[in-house]
């Protein structure tokens, strides 16, 4: 047969408790609070106790109910985005503001998945070593191009990626270059025209930041390495 107690304990029973001596509290309250009256480790418990009990732990359990769901809205909230190469064999052409003809190798692409919210994330890159002097000192893109947006700032859905389209490998004229979108529009930074038996090994910071209130950041390391033979050129991205 069943317990008229049964009810009021399962009610009880999600309170954010744990182990047996917590358990027994909760039922002794509960009878304290329905009959009147108990004793509780050698104490009276009267109904006022019994009320002021119950109404202490109803706060425990909706100040706990309150926290839980500001925990999962602050979860949901939370920004977590990461970046990831891809070197990608292409056979652009490109012509120069002179005429000339750059055909492409390769292009080093930065692609950022976000599994927070919807939200807005610029980019810059900086710290850029190994760069001919000409370039400039220190040498950073602060408004790499976004692909499809040629802007420095994009939107990005959850669940949604982006990518950057970070430099270009070329195998004729050999050499490489950043991209940028400053003044709003796509195009090559300063350009490296290897010349015959020149190398090109290059370091620098790609930061992306998910613009915002507490605007987050990724950084991470990246190397470019473009041999004699452009066909061997190499793109990695590490944790900074």
């Amino acid at each position: 047969m069943r317990s008229m107690a049964e009810p009021g304990r399962r009610i009880l029973s999600p309170l954010p408790f744990a182990g047996n001596v917590a358990t027994v509290l909760q039922v002794v309250t509960f009878l304290a609070v329905v009959f009147g009256g108990a004793t509780v480790l050698g104490f009276k418990v009267g109904p006022a106790e019994g009320v002021a009990a119950a109404a202490i732990l109803l706060l425990v359990l909706f100040a706990n109910a309150a926290w839980g769901l500001q925990r999962d809205r602050d979860r949901r909230l939370a920004s977590h985005f990461d970046c990831t190469p891809n070197f990608e064999r292409v056979d652009w052409h490109f012509r120069g503001d002179s005429g000339e003809i750059w055909e492409h190798e390769a292009v080093a692409w930065v692609e950022v998945r976000n599994q927070g919210p919807t939200s807005r994330f610029a980019a810059q890159v900086h710290d850029v070593t190994g760069v001919p002097g000409f370039w400039g000192t220190p040498y950073r893109v602060t408004e790499p191009t976004w692909d499809g947006k040629h802007a420095p700032v994009t939107e990005s859905p959850r669940g949604g990626e982006r990518r950057i389209k970070l430099a270009s490998i070329m195998r004729d004229p050999r050499g490489m270059w950043f991209w940028t979108s400053e003044q709003g529009r796509e195009g090559p930074g300063r350009q490296w025209w290897l010349g015959e038996g020149e190398r090109a090994h290059v370091e620098f910071i790609v930061e992306v930041v998910n613009v915002g209130d507490a605007d987050q950041a990724v950084r991470k390391r990246g190397r470019l390495t473009v041999p004699l033979n452009a066909h061997d050129a190499k793109f990695t991205l590490t944790a900074a």
